[in-house]
């Protein structure tokens, strides 16, 4: 796979962006289709759910579901953003599983692009086709893109609000932090991205010595309250899909109980999507979810004052998420499970996986030391460490709740864009190897 990275690089280096971004936004399109074609992914598990749902919305009976506290989408109705994504892409081009993955693999492949202009941004043209090269060819991608997923509209608008926050104008910090909003909306986790948004200004101002403190100030009040008023239109809009915000979760701890413990309060192993750990706790409270929130708030105090084994599960838990295979692949997989096609994505897709996060290290290093090796343009402006604190906010939240592999989805545009640089340094070194003994060979004949 880095052979056909580093060939795909030397054939696309030179073309000016707009071209390799449309070479690109092709590549992305043929490859991600070629898999679904393969794979014939159905929606199975929390995906299938999720699409049903979609499809009750669009015929007008989803408060019966979301008003039933013994439904899914009630005790998980922070889904309910991305059901109404779903819903409208389906009143537009229909309910056909097959329009909704055309439409995901576009996403994708846009998203491809945005990585190549972040990168642009933050280093330089050839380092943003590095970084999107490494980030269309990352197989443990390749291998969901057959799925109809809310991390892949999730990882667009994450994305798209980077590329914002890296301009200037105070435009673009409105943009941001409304497309990080909507972000929210689809998947709740990009709340990290706001955090480090707030880390790297403070950062920033304290780095400058509080030069142009005024201009850092008014863009981190831009980006939250753009924020924040998103999403508080998007509340006043879903009054009446919903009896309570699809912002604010009606289950207050149990992703902090089941991430810190492995369980839940009465640990009833899970059935189904939609019969789950959760289900079977508010079953034993007859559904009172005041009830419940209490005594998930209560267990986990309880289990916290063992402190030694809530440490030992989360270490566990922790080298789980950061070493194991990405999994979720194995949501796409029924037509080709007995296959090798799924052995090559998890074992090369684990190895290029093990390898960016090795370049990421290298990259923070040289850039830590200020090597030259590793010093780009003027444009950098420390974006670098946005990165890096972006990454290593996921991981930081993961220590407290419920984490599977997949989850890393978020962290691997940031490998990409860290790894890139020392990627291309890599390949430099090579080239100049191979034109000296091109040379040497040329004068001995």
């Amino acid at each position: 796979m880095v052979c056909l990275l580093l060939t795909f690089y030397k054939v696309l280096e030179n073309f000016s962006i707009k071209k390799y971004k449309f070479i690109l936004f092709f590549m992305s399109i043929v490859v991600y289709t070629i898999w679904g074609i393969f794979a014939k992914t159905q929606p199975v598990n929390d995906y299938g759910v999720l699409f049903q749902g979609s499809k009750q919305m669009v015929e007008g009976n989803f408060k019966v579901l979301s008003f039933d506290k013994t439904n899914y989408f009630y005790f998980y109705n922070f889904q309910i953003g991305y059901v109404m994504y779903l819903a409208g892409l389906m009143k537009i081009f229909g309910d056909s599983l097959k329009a909704l993955k055309i439409i995901e693999i576009i996403v994708m492949s846009l998203t491809n692009l945005l990585i190549c202009s972040i990168g642009e941004k933050i280093y330089s043209k050839k380092i943003g086709i590095m970084s999107s090269l490494i980030y269309m060819l990352l197989l443990f991608n390749v291998g969901g893109s057959s799925i109809l997923n809310n991390q892949h509209i999730q990882a667009f608008f994450i994305c798209l609000s980077i590329y914002f926050f890296l301009k200037e104008k105070w435009q673009f910090k409105i943009a941001s932090g409304i497309t990080l909003g909507i972000s929210i909306i689809l998947r709740q986790s990009s709340i990290v991205i706001l955090i480090a948004y707030i880390c790297f200004i403070l950062w920033k101002l304290l780095y400058n010595k509080f030069k142009d403190a005024k201009k850092l100030i008014i863009s981190m009040c831009l980006i939250t309250f753009s924020f924040i008023g998103i999403l508080g239109i998007f509340d006043i809009m879903t009054n009446n899909v919903a009896p309570n915000s699809v912002i604010h979760g009606n289950l207050k701890y149990f992703k902090f109980l089941i991430g810190m413990t492995g369980g839940s309060v009465y640990n009833i192993p899970t059935e189904s999507a939609e019969k789950t750990q959760v289900y079977f706790d508010l079953e034993k409270f007859n559904f009172d979810y005041d009830a419940y929130n209490e005594a998930s708030k209560d267990y986990l105090i309880d289990s916290c004052k063992n402190s030694r084994e809530v440490m030992t599960f989360i270490s566990r838990k922790m080298i789980s998420f950061c070493g194991e295979k990405d999994n979720q692949v194995e949501y796409g997989w029924d037509n080709i499970k007995e296959g090798n096609a799924v052995k090559v994505v998890q074992l090369y897709g684990y190895v290029q996986y093990v390898l960016l996060v090795l370049l990421s290290l290298a990259m923070s290093m040289g850039y830590f030391i200020k090597s030259k090796d590793f010093e780009f343009s003027k444009k950098d402006n420390h974006y670098i460490k946005l990165l890096q604190i972006i990454f290593i906010g996921f991981f930081l939240v993961h220590i407290f709740i419920e984490v599977q592999p997949r989850y890393r989805y978020e962290q691997y545009i940031m490998l990409s864009l860290l790894s890139a640089p020392v990627l291309k340094f890599i390949y430099d070194k090579l080239n100049d190897m191979n034109e000296k003994l091109n040379k040497i060979k040329g004068v001995e004949k």
